[in-house]
């Protein structure tokens, strides 16, 4: 009876782990499939802006380099 009851346990616990298994490879395939279509750069639209220095300083002047741009208010 004893060996009975140990099998049913492990039984239910294999399928649990399978089946969170099965949930957890699931989400991440999904998860995948959805960074792979917000991972195609998508160039800037053109604009210029007047930096400190009161000099205009357009988008242009910095293809092909990484920036950051930071907009930000104080309201």
């Amino acid at each position: 009876m004893r060996i009975r009851r140990k099998l049913r346990l492990r039984f239910i616990a294999f399928f649990i782990s399978l089946g969170i298994f099965i949930l957890g490879s699931e989400m991440v395939w999904a998860q995948d499939k959805i960074f792979h279509s917000y991972a195609k750069p998508i160039p800037a639209p053109d604009f210029a802006l007047e930096n400190l220095q009161r000099e205009m300083v357009s988008l242009k002047d910095f293809r092909e380099k990484v920036i950051l741009l930071n907009f930000w208010a104080t309201w």
